[in-house]
């Protein structure tokens, strides 16, 4: 699909620490970030998006405004003369732009509760795996059942606390969605446990997990609703399941939270705003930087200049680290 013209208009992560990079979060989090090696991480996000997003528009789906959306999304950055650089982001789940940002905003605003946490612990709770006709209804029956559970351990006395994440993968034809939790201790752990298998009698035990929690349980709940692309052909960024399969997901998902807080742990809000994913540069002017996808950065069309350096040498070296990862594991199973 070729790539539409686009209007200039004036518009106004990890993604690390979305909030550090305002100068009001400075003093709070020491000495600055290196802003532009966020852009060029949001110029690598940016890239890796457009790659995947041409299948789903392609789809005629009753969602293509929203890919298109997805498609525009931060296409123009504005820097201004106090080094403010801002961008209209489409907000979207799928979008791995928005993706980041948001990720960044859970894991702030919650990795205070779960480090305060005396000795926390991740459930996985599972059920038999359904088909995308069944999908929405199925998601709402386990949301139910959980509520459920955490209804009966007030009435008796033993409430449990924790986060709550929805992830949905896909196999063989056949959607599996599934939470991950973290509660405070193994006691709450194992009666969430319990309760599920006894509510859900066709799911097997031996599916479920119960593990203590380690320094990667942050990253693990708060990663992405499902994964979103893969690397099969060289040079080539592709959806990890068909698109007719990431669009069932995306709209079984739409507008339902991913990130349940529960037990009197206040609740972080996924939604982003445009001002929280205002990087702030200590350059000081003001030009418009417009996305060029061939480039892999955003440019000064009035001088030809790049914003950062191209998202294509980060998806080489990403390349790299994938192929390193894949033969060492062959080699350690010869």
């Amino acid at each position: 699909m070729s790539e539409p013209r686009l209007a200039f208009n004036r518009h106004k992560n990890t993604e690390n620490s979305v909030y550090s990079e305002s100068p009001e979060n400075k003093a709070v989090t020491g000495a600055p970030l290196d802003t532009l090696a966020q852009l060029r991480k949001r110029a690598f996000s940016k890239y890796v998006t457009d790659e995947i997003i041409y299948p789903l528009i392609d789809l005629n789906s009753t969602f293509k405004g929203r890919y298109w959306d997805t498609f525009h999304c931060v296409r123009i950055l504005e820097q201004n003369d106090e080094g403010k650089c801002t961008s209209k982001y489409c907000k979207h789940r799928w979008c791995i732009v928005c993706n980041r940002i948001r990720t960044a905003k859970l894991i702030k605003g919650y990795s205070p509760v779960i480090e305060g946490m005396a000795e926390p612990y991740m459930v996985t709770l599972t059920a038999p795996t359904v088909s995308g006709n069944n999908l929405l209804d199925e998601i709402e029956r386990r949301q139910k059942v959980f509520r459920r559970i955490l209804d009966l351990s007030r009435k008796q006395k033993m409430p449990i606390r924790g986060i709550r994440k929805l992830e949905i993968t896909y196999s063989k034809g056949m959607f599996h969605p599934h939470f991950h939790i973290v509660v405070e201790n193994k006691r709450q752990a194992d009666y969430l446990l319990s309760e599920w298998i006894q509510r859900n009698p066709n799911a097997k035990k031996q599916a479920q997990d119960v593990s203590k929690c380690d320094k990667n349980t942050i990253h693990e709940l708060f990663k992405y609703m499902t994964k979103m692309w893969s690397k099969e052909k060289a040079n080539e960024l592709l959806l990890p399941y068909p698109a007719e399969v990431m669009d069932i997901i995306f709209k079984a998902m739409y507008k339902k939270r991913t990130v349940q807080a529960f037990g009197g742990i206040k609740q972080v809000q996924e939604e982003i705003n445009d001002e929280e994913a205002t990087i702030y540069l200590e350059e000081a002017r003001n030009v418009f930087w417009i996305w060029q996808k061939t480039a892999g950065t955003w440019i000064d069309f009035t001088t030809g200049e790049m914003r950062t350096e191209s998202a294509l040498s980060m998806v080489e070296q990403t390349e790299k680290k994938i192929t390193y990862l894949c033969n060492n594991a062959i080699q350690q199973q010869t």
